[in-house]
């Protein structure tokens, strides 16, 4: 692309130059539009994709403490529980304060930069 752009303006006229400049930012916007759409794309799929994990995963361990208070009522009957030893609390980490996807760092690396 560069390339193309350096030999544009060394040797091109004029009219030969506006109309090589506009059609290089008309190929840089459609790059941009393309990269947006997919980065949507990414958000949305990764968005379903989660909820249906964590969903998925509540079944599952609802599934087991069912499982596994019945298997205690075949063991030992009606009798109540024993409490439950105080467990230490897990140690949790910060979330990010931002949702932003963008795997190119929040910026566009330079694809979309309009010719003067």
């Amino acid at each position: 692309m560069r390339q193309s752009q350096k030999e544009l303006e060394s040797g091109a006229g004029d009219k030969e130059r506006f109309a090589a400049r506009s059609r290089i930012n008309t190929y840089r916007i459609g790059v941009q539009a393309e990269k947006n759409y997919f980065m949507q794309e990414i958000q949305e799929d990764l968005s379903q994709a989660s909820q249906t994990f964590v969903l998925e995963q509540m079944r599952f361990y609802r599934e087991m403490a069912s499982r596994m208070e019945n298997l205690y009522k075949d063991c030992w009957g009606d009798a109540p529980p024993p409490p439950l030893p105080n467990l230490p609390a897990l140690p949790t980490q910060p979330r990010p304060a931002s949702n932003n996807l963008n795997a190119w760092g929040g910026h566009d690396n330079g694809i979309y930069e309009e010719m003067p």
